[in-house]
């Protein structure tokens, strides 16, 4: 796995300068491109191209703000593993959900709103939640208090495992809404 900040030059951060990494991906590959080692024999262009392959991944990892949160906590040792539960907060309306999607389907429309606008209000407090814990982190990463950085790190890994959940749950609520339409 190659360190997509170390390839463009950056600092590990979750706020990056879009602009700044975009000139830096230029830059880079103007003086990288396998163009320029036409003469250069097959070695030098085959290695041209790992370089520039590596490079194009690094700049799409990090351009996009998930995968660079993704990027950054696996180089931290934070792999996030898919695996979590329902969260409390839902758990409840959740089942009445199901419950009135078997036992009563007149009154599951107003339980799938309602449902809804509680997961919605959910989703939007983790976006929250994540955004300033990166801010926090990369305050304590120019502070380097690595153990406060590596604390923050964790909590921003396990909001992501809930926030997995959330996609997939997410899934279902429009593969309900979708029967229901038919």
């Amino acid at each position: 796995m190659i360190d997509c900040f170390s390839a463009l030059g950056v600092k590990r951060r979750f706020a990056l300068d879009s602009a700044d990494l975009e000139r830096r991906y230029y830059q880079i590959s103007r003086e990288i491109h396998p163009d320029r080692f036409t003469t250069g024999g097959a070695d030098a262009q085959r290695l041209s191209l790992e370089k520039m392959s590596d490079l194009n991944q690094a700049y799409r990892t990090l351009k996009d703000p998930v995968y660079r949160r993704s990027h950054l906590l696996e180089l931290e040792g934070l792999v996030v593993s898919q695996g979590s539960q329902i969260p409390m907060e839902l758990a409840e309306g959740w089942f009445e959900l199901q419950d009135a999607l078997m036992e009563d389907p007149g009154a599951a429309q107003a339980k799938l709103a309602q449902f809804e606008a509680e997961f919605a209000a959910l989703k939007q407090t983790r976006e929250r939640q994540i955004a300033e814990l990166e801010r926090q982190a990369d305050l304590e990463a120019e502070r380097v208090h690595l153990d406060a950085y590596r604390a923050i790190l964790a909590q921003i890994a396990e909001v992501i495992r809930q926030e997995s959940y959330l996609s997939s749950m997410e899934r279902d609520i429009e593969r309900i809404k979708a029967q229901r339409a038919h």
